[in-house]
C-alpha cells in the first residue's frame, strides 16, 4: 500500500461522523465553552481600539485526544462537536482553540483552553472549557519630545520564542502586537536630525513576556527637556527589567553597523523544498560586523512544533557546548561566532535544510555590536513539500534471503529510506539495503523517480510476509505479500575433484535465491560430504570432495519451510586427474643427442709450422613425451662440425632438465687461427663473435618439433581433463637479468581457450612454484593441453661467449679429444633447470563469477 493511499484511508476513517465505536462500550460528551477576554495590563488603556475582544465562541475549533493517543481528531466548531456522539470509554483531553500563537502581529490573538473528561459507558459527560490569551501582547508609545526630535523612526519587536521579527511604524503607536510568550527584545531604528543619517540599535536586555500580559514601553528624548540628547526606554511596572537611558553620540550613527547578506536564497522568497532531499547548493547566512560582535541571535520555528532540544533560540556568542551540540542535531553550521567572534561569520544552513520534517519553517539570525547596533534580520523560510513514496509489491519465494523492491520516489536521497521484516519469532528486524540502481520503466507522475531496491532479509518463510517502509525513520508503509514457489533447473559440469551446479531461471532475483538455498543430497562412488560454496551472481554452486572418474548421483531441492519443493535428479561422471606426461623425467631417450666428430673452437699454432685443434662430441638424453629446440640449435645438418655451431639447448639428467639459451650457426665460419712459432697459449684464442652466432631460446613443451633445413610445430597435445593449477621445481641462473617462463593453457576441441596462465621466473635455487589456473567456462571440455617452460621469456635472448683463458681447455701441447660435452667453446645464455612437473585438481576456494567472466574474456581474444 502507497504512502498516498495510507493516507487517503486515514482520511475516511477520520472523517467517519463514529468512528471510534468499541466492543468496551461508548459515552457522550457535551461541551460548554467560554472565552476570557481579560488581560494583566499595568497601565490603564486609553484607546478604545486597544480593548481586547473575546472572539465568538462559534469561531473556535475543538481537538479532542485521548490519552492512549488512539484518537485525535479536530472538530470545526463547538455545534459540530457537540453532534458527535458514541466516544470510546477512557479518559480525553479537550481543548478549545481560537488563532495560532505561532501567527504574530497586530490584530492577532489567539486563544486556547483546556481541560480533561473521561468517557463512561452509556453516559453523557459534561466538559466547560475557558478560552483566554495564549499570546502576549506589547504596545509602544512615543512621547512628543522624541516624535519632535526625530524626523524619521520605527522599531521592531521579537519574541526569542519565534523567528519572526515584527515591525512598529510611525502610525502604529499604542498599538498591540500579538506575539509568542518568551524574552522579547527591542529594536529601535532611528534617522538623525540635519545629517540623515540612520542607525539601528538595541540598547535594553530583553524582558520575559508572559502570555495574557500587556506590555507597554514609552520611548521619550531628553525626558522633554532641552539638553544633551539622550533616548529614555520606560518599561511599565510589569517589567523587571530596569528602565534605559542611552547618550546619543555621533558615535552612533557613523559607525558602520553589522550586516548580514544572504546566500543561494533570497530573503523574502521561499526556498522551496523536497522532504529528505540533498540541498543542490549552500544556503547560508553571511555576517561582516565592523564592531565587536556582543550577540548573535539565531531563532528557529516550525509550524508550532518546538526543535529537538526544547530551544527556540540561541546566542552563538554565549553558545554553551550543550548549544553548540544543539546546533549540529540541527545541521546549522556556524562559523567565526565561537571563541574569539570574527568581523566575518557565516551560519550554513544546508544540512539543517535537508533534515527538516514536511511543513514551513523559519530561520532568523540578528547580530548586535558593543555599540548596540543591530543588524536587519535575515530569515529565512523554508517550505517542505511531502514526499510521494509507492513501494510495489514484491514478488519473492520461500527461502529467500534478498528481496528486490520496485519504489517510484519523488526524492533524490534514497538513503532516507529504510525497510524491516517480520520474522517467524513476531519481531521485525532490519532488511539493510544492498543496492539501489535506477529503473527506466515509467512513473505514474513525472516528479517520481524508479528505483530498484535489493534488501538483504533473513531467510524468508513465513506463508505471509510483512514488510515496514521508513521514510527518515518513520514507519510511512505496510505491504503484506505471499511468497511463490521458485521455478529453475539445474545443470552439472563435473570436475576432477569437485563439481558446478549451474542454477538456470527466468530472473537474477530467483537465481540468487535459488543459488543461495539450493541444498545437494550426492550418492555413488564411496560416502561424499562435500565442501559448498556459491556464487548467487553467476548462479553457481561448487561442491568439492568428490573422486575422479566416479559415477555420481545429485539430487537438489528448495525448501518451504520443512516441506521440500521441486526436487530434481542428475547423474555425472567427474573427469579423470590425468598427470602431465613424463612430469618426473623418468622416461628419457638415452643419449638421443649423438653426434660426435666436432672440432673444438679454432685452431691454433705454436711452432713454425704445424697447426693444433682439439675435437669432441655431444652427448645427451632427451625427455620422453616432450618437444624441445635441439633439431634447430644442434642439427646435425651443419655444414661446419664445430662446437660454436652445434649446440644443445635441452637436456635430461638425474630426473632433472636443463633448458638454456645458445648461440648457434647452421653454416658458421671457423674463427681464424691463432697464435705463432713463439706462442705458448695452447688454444685458439679467436671466437666467432655475435655476428657469426645465431641466438635461441631454450624451450621444453608438450608438443612435437622437427627440424630439416626448415622447421615443422606443433604446440600441445590431446588432453581431457581440467586441472586447476600447474606446480615444478626449478632453480635459474639468468644473465643480464633475463627472466624465464612457464606457462600453461587448456584449449577446447574447436582451440578456444578455456583458461591459462603463466609465471615469470627469477634467479633461484632449488626452488618450487605453482600456478594457479582461472575458473573455466561453465560445461566446457578440454581437447588439448598446451604446457611449456623457456629460458627467457622472450626472444630477446643474451649469450655468454667465452674469450681469454676461460677457452683453455688444459690439454697442454697436444691434440687432444676431450670427452663428451666437456669443452668450453660454445655460447650459452640464461639456464632453467625443472622438475617434478605435475598438475593439481583441487577446487578452487570459491566459485567465483568474476573468473569466469575473465575465462570467457581471454577465450574470446
Amino acid at each position: 500500500m502507497s504512502v498516498l493511499l495510507t493516507a487517503f484511508l486515514l482520511f475516511i476513517a477520520c472523517s467517519d461522523d463514529n468512528p471510534w465505536v468499541g466492543a468496551e462500550g461508548t459515552g457522550g460528551i457535551r461541551l460548554s465553552l467560554k472565552a476570557d477576554a481579560n488581560v494583566a495590563d499595568a497601565v490603564p488603556q486609553t484607546r478604545a481600539t486597544e480593548t481586547l475582544t473575546a472572539p465568538d465562541i462559534n469561531r473556535f475549533s475543538v481537538k479532542l485526544t485521548k490519552s492512549d493517543f488512539s484518537v485525535d481528531k479536530v472538530y470545526s466548531s463547538v455545534d459540530e462537536f457537540n453532534a458527535a456522539d458514541g466516544f470510546g470509554i477512557g479518559l480525553y483531553t479537550l481543548a478549545a482553540i481560537y488563532g495560532d500563537v505561532e501567527d504574530e502581529g497586530f490584530d492577532k490573538p489567539a486563544f486556547y483552553g483546556e481541560t480533561t473528561v473521561n468517557v463512561i459507558d452509556g453516559e453523557s459527560s459534561d466538559a466547560s472549557v475557558t478560552a483566554t490569551l495564549a499570546n502576549t501582547m506589547v504596545s509602544i508609545d512615543f512621547t512628543d519630545a522624541f516624535k519632535t526630535f526625530f524626523p524619521d523612526y520605527s522599531a521592531q519587536l521579537h519574541s526569542d520564542a519565534s523567528a519572526n521579527y515584527l515591525d512598529v511604524m510611525k502610525d502604529d503607536v499604542g498599538r498591540p502586537v500579538f506575539l509568542k510568550p518568551g524574552n522579547v527584545a527591542l529594536t529601535l531604528n532611528l534617522t538623525q536630525p540635519n545629517t540623515g543619517r540612520t542607525t539601528s540599535i538595541q540598547p535594553a536586555q530583553p524582558f520575559l513576556a508572559k502570555a495574557r500580559h500587556h506590555y507597554h514601553i514609552t520611548l521619550d528624548y531628553n525626558q522633554g527637556q532641552v539638553g544633551q540628547g539622550q533616548i529614555s526606554i520606560l518599561f511599565d511596572e510589569s517589567v523587571t527589567v530596569e528602565d534605559v537611558v542611552l547618550d546619543l553620540s555621533d558615535e552612533l550613527f557613523t559607525a558602520d553597523p553589522p550586516a548580514s547578506s544572504a546566500s543561494g536564497f533570497t530573503p523574502g522568497n521561499d526556498i522551496r523544498h523536497l522532504q529528505g532531499n540533498s540541498v543542490a547548493s549552500p544556503v547560508k547566512f553571511n555576517v561582516n560586523a565592523p564592531g565587536k560582535i556582543v550577540e548573535a541571535n539565531l531563532s528557529v520555528s516550525s509550524d508550532g512544533k518546538t526543535f529537538s532540544g526544547g530551544k527556540t533560540q540561541i546566542n552563538l556568542i554565549n553558545a554553551s557546548d550543550a548549544d553548540k551540540s544543539l546546533l549540529s542535531q540541527w545541521g546549522l553550521d556556524c562559523r567565526g561566532f565561537f571563541k574569539v567572534p570574527d568581523r566575518f561569520a557565516f551560519v550554513d544552513l544546508s544540512k539543517f535544510i535537508e533534515k527538516l520534517p514536511r511543513g514551513t519553517h523559519t530561520v532568523s539570525l540578528q547580530v548586535k555590536d558593543i555599540l548596540s547596533h543591530v543588524s536587519e534580520p535575515i530569515s529565512a523560510t523554508i517550505v517542505v513539500e511531502p514526499m510521494q513514496l509507492t513501494v510495489a509489491t514484491p514478488s519473492a519465494f520461500f527461502g529467500d534471503t534478498q528481496l528486490a523492491l520496485n519504489v517510484e520516489y519523488n526524492g533524490d536521497n534514497t538513503g532516507n529510506l529504510s525497510f524491516k521484516v517480520l520474522t517467524n519469532s513476531g519481531n521485525y528486524v532490519d532488511a539493510p539495503v544492498i543496492s539501489v540502481t535506477p529503473n527506466t520503466r515509467a512513473t505514474k507522475a513525472p516528479e517520481l523517480k524508479s528505483y530498484k531496491f535489493l534488501l538483504s532479509t533473513p531467510e524468508l518463510n513465513r506463508a505471509v510476509v510483512t514488510l515496514r517502509v521508513y521514510f527518515q525513520e518513520q514507519l510511512v508503509d505496510e505491504i503484506n505479500f505471499n511468497l511463490g514457489t521458485p521455478q529453475y533447473s539445474v545443470a552439472i559440469d563435473p570436475y576432477s575433484t569437485y563439481f558446478d551446479v549451474k542454477v538456470s531461471a527466468a530472473d537474477e532475483a530467483t537465481v540468487r535465491m535459488v543459488t543461495n538455498n539450493l541444498r545437494l543430497f550426492i550418492s555413488g562412488g564411496a560416502s561424499v560430504s562435500p565442501s559448498i560454496s556459491r556464487d548467487a551472481d553467476a548462479g553457481i554452486i561448487r561442491a568439492s570432495g568428490v573422486s575422479p572418474a566416479t559415477a555420481y548421483k545429485l539430487q537438489t531441492t528448495v525448501y518451504k519451510t520443512t516441506t521440500p519443493v521441486m526436487i530434481t535428479e542428475n547423474t555425472f561422471t567427474t573427469e579423470g586427474a590425468a598427470p602431465v606426461p613424463n612430469g618426473d623425467f623418468s622416461a628419457v631417450n638415452q643419449n638421443s643427442l649423438n653426434i660426435s666428430g666436432l672440432q673444438v673452437g679454432g685452431t691454433w699454432r705454436v711452432t713454425a709450422i704445424g697447426t693444433h685443434y682439439h675435437t669432441s662430441s655431444i652427448l645427451r638424453s632427451e625427455p620422453q613425451g616432450w618437444a624441445n629446440l635441439n633439431p634447430l640449435t644442434a642439427y646435425a645438418g651443419s655444414s661446419n662440425k664445430n662446437t660454436w655451431f652445434i649446440v644443445p639447448s635441452v637436456w635430461t639428467e638425474n630426473g632433472k632438465t636443463v633448458i638454456r639459451s645458445v648461440g648457434y650457426n647452421h653454416a658458421g665460419t671457423t674463427p681464424e687461427r691463432s697464435g705463432n712459432a713463439l706462442n705458448t697459449t695452447y688454444y685458439c684464442t679467436n671466437t666467432p663473435g655475435e655476428s657469426g652466432l645465431v641466438k635461441s631460446v631454450g624451450e621444453l613443451f608438450l608438443g612435437s618439433y622437427t627440424f630439416n633445413g626448415a622447421a615443422s610445430r606443433t604446440d600441445g597435445i590431446a588432453f581431457a581433463s581440467r586441472p586447476s593449477s600447474l606446480s615444478f621445481k626449478y632453480s635459474y641462473a639468468p644473465i643480464n637479468g633475463e627472466k624465464a617462463l612457464a606457462y600453461i593453457s587448456l584449449l577446447d576441441a574447436s582451440g578456444n581457450v578455456l583458461a591459462q596462465n603463466s609465471l615469470e621466473l627469477d634467479q633461484a635455487s632449488e626452488s618450487t612454484a605453482t600456478i594457479a589456473l582461472p575458473a573455466y567456462p561453465f560445461a566446457t571440455k578440454a581437447a588439448k593441453i598446451k604446457l611449456g617452460f623457456r629460458s627467457v621469456k622472450d626472444d630477446n635472448v643474451s649469450i655468454d661467449i667465452p674469450t681469454g683463458s676461460r677457452l683453455n681447455e688444459g690439454t697442454g701441447l697436444e691434440n687432444a679429444t676431450l670427452a663428451a660435452n666437456q669443452y668450453h667453446a660454445v655460447a650459452v645464455g640464461s639456464v632453467l633447470t625443472i622438475s617434478n612437473v605435475s598438475l593439481g585438481y583441487a577446487a578452487p576456494a570459491s566459485a567465483s563469477y568474476k573468473a569466469y567472466k575473465k575465462s570467457i574474456k581471454r577465450a574470446r581474444r
